[in-house]
């Protein structure tokens, strides 16, 4: 997955999903126990787990998991957002893609 698809200028559709909630919405957190955002598949990607500290090797250790990472984030946003809401719906959306 390259930097630029990250990029929110370039891909709007992508923007609600690079990053995660912001802590102050509580109760996102609560109810979502595996929050995952394209921020953090990147770290997971890159095997970074602190700013300062990148081992270069990907935490997951085969095609699957990092589909099951992906599929999370559809997962967490249609769990967390109403079904027909705008969110859930460009969540299914992107999973079918």
């Amino acid at each position: 997955m390259s930097t630029n698809l990250l990029h929110s200028d370039e891909y709007p559709t992508f923007e609600p999903f690079i990053k995660l909630p912001d802590r102050k919405l509580k109760d996102y957190y609560q109810v979502i126990p595996h929050p995952v955002s394209f921020n953090t598949l990147r770290k997971h990607i890159r095997g970074s787990h602190h700013k300062s500290e990148t081992i270069g090797t990907s935490d997951f250790k085969s095609w699957d998991a990092f589909e099951e990472e992906v599929s999370a984030i559809w997962k967490n946003a249609k769990h967390y957002n109403e079904d027909g809401s705008a969110i859930s719906a460009l969540a299914d959306n992107l999973e079918v893609s």
